[in-house]
């Protein structure tokens, strides 16, 4: 990732990424996580920022691994 993108549109590709990896639709995660199809594409596409609580339950629903967690943290540290 390029880190000279803003942060939150670092961490909207990121969990783009990884839901395409794993065959995920936008509206799905939408539902999991009671939101709209449209705060979930503006969240990926670093249109608005993520609160951390909606990021560690995307990546929840993701089942990403601790490491993968980590190394999206460890952009910000």
């Amino acid at each position: 990732m390029n880190k000279n993108l803003p942060d939150r549109l670092q961490i909207g590709a990121f969990l783009m990424h990884k839901r395409k990896l794993r065959h995920v639709k936008q509206w799905w995660i939408a539902k999991k996580l009671n939101l709209s199809e449209s705060y979930i594409s503006k969240l990926e596409n670093g249109r608005i920022p993520i609160l951390v609580t909606i990021f560690l339950q995307y990546c929840s629903i993701l089942e990403l691994s601790d490491q993968e967690v980590m190394e999206m943290i460890k952009l910000f540290l």
